[in-house]
């Protein structure tokens, strides 16, 4: 459920996960949980060579729009309604499942558990999940008007639907644990931003993806204007707090704060277990991107074109990196992710870029796919970048899974 007035190909989908806390521990704040997700921190690797195209992954007719990667696996799905699972080395097909509807809301999102290895699906229907490594069916759980992206704890699965519920279902078997309505209290439209005309047609909500600190689920309500916290134990409200314009990204927390941005031009920092405000950032434009936690420094890119770097503290400006436009065009979607010394950023017209994260110097930007869009997030794993790719327009571009790498 993504940007009004149209649907781009993006989705804000997913940043990956960290993973454990001694792998990141340098650049993020002091995450206690391991269920706390989306931070934009992966491990450190070294991609300051620029890379090149390793393999490319098309399939006739699809439409790529968002991937996940871990151990070894690259999952990605298309609009028209398939999950695709690649080895990430080689590009090869493992499996493929589909069935789904990927036209208001979808999303995915992985257990990383050894016992219990699964891929979590929100998609139109509702939310299904499936073995990581085999595609098999595991449950799925239908939800009249679907869920956008999913979040998970150690057992228990959170989405929100059109339907005005978030829904908290028992991770192993679906069955349905608590649901909470968001609709009942929607709160009036400020001033050029009205709720009718963010909906879709027949949908009386449009949350998007959610996230969890083990605590409480956060998600955003793009027509609401708000973000929405929950008990994750207990299915109470635990707060709402509203900003002056659409919310489309998937918030960012930490533990003791919520990071989330909104088409009013600011973002926020909140208080995990309030939502109080406790400063806001204004940029040049609306903004659409969750965000990067470091131990310093929070980072985001926004429509104005630029990738911020601001005092996680204080929200004061460190620093800020101009993109460049492709095709006269420019815009910044996606999260992005701290790889140890260096920060990795997209724009959604096609131009990946490499920062020192300490000043914003560019160590490298390229284009991995003339006049194509760089569809959701960038996903690291390891010396490699993988990225899901679209068609600028119908004449133009291709939608494609690829992974990129320096060559020796």
């Amino acid at each position: 459920m993504h940007d009004f007035p149209c649907r781009h190909f993006i989705h804000a989908s997913l940043a990956l996960a960290f993973f454990a806390a001694t792998l990141v521990s340098q650049d993020s704040l002091a995450l206690q949980d391991t269920e706390q997700r989306h931070t934009g921190v992966v491990p450190a690797a070294d991609l300051r060579p620029t890379p090149q195209v390793l393999w490319k992954y098309t399939e006739e007719g699809k439409s790529f729009s968002e991937i996940i990667v871990f151990d070894g696996i690259v999952m990605g799905l298309d609009r028209q309604g398939t999950i695709h699972a690649l080895s990430a080395e080689t590009g090869k097909l493992i499996w493929q499942r589909d069935g789904f509807q990927f036209d208001y809301g979808y999303g995915l999102e992985l257990t990383r558990d050894p016992e219990f290895d699964v891929l979590l699906v929100g998609c139109d229907l509702g939310v299904t999940v499936l073995d990581r490594k085999t595609g098999k069916l595991i449950w799925e759980k239908s939800i009249d008007q679907g869920v956008d992206g999913p979040t998970c704890t150690k057992n228990r699965v959170l989405a929100a639907s059109s339907d005005g519920k978030v829904y908290c279902l028992e991770l192993k078997t679906g069955k349905t644990v608590w649901k909470h309505d968001y609709l009942s209290d929607r709160p009036d439209a400020p001033e050029g931003f009205d709720g009718e005309r963010a909906r879709f047609t027949g949908r009386p909500a449009r949350p998007q993806s959610a996230s969890n600190d083990g605590k409480n689920v956060y998600f955003s309500v793009f027509d609401q204007c708000r973000i929405v916290a929950v008990n994750i134990e207990t299915g109470k409200r635990s707060w709402a707090t509203n900003s002056q314009g659409w919310m489309r990204p998937r918030p960012v927390t930490t533990g003791s704060r919520v990071f989330v941005a909104s088409q009013d031009k600011f973002l926020y920092s909140l208080a995990a277990d309030e939502g109080n405000i406790l400063w806001k950032f204004k940029t040049g434009s609306y903004n659409s991107a969750s965000g990067a936690v470091g131990k310093n420094n929070y980072y985001f890119g926004s429509n104005d074109s630029f990738i911020y770097a601001l005092d996680i503290d204080m929200g004061t400006l460190r620093w800020k990196f101009k993109t460049q436009p492709v095709e006269k065009r420019n815009g910044i979607y996606a999260q992005c992710q701290l790889v140890g010394d260096h920060l990795l950023a997209s724009t959604l017209y096609g131009r990946l870029y490499l920062l020192d994260k300490e000043t914003g110097k560019e160590i490298w930007n390229m284009i991995p796919a003339p006049k194509s869009r760089i569809s959701g997030e960038p996903q690291v794993e390891g010396n490699t970048i993988f990225l899901a790719t679209g068609k600028m327009d119908a004449a133009n571009g291709e939608s494609c899974i690829m992974a990129l790498r320096q060559q020796d």
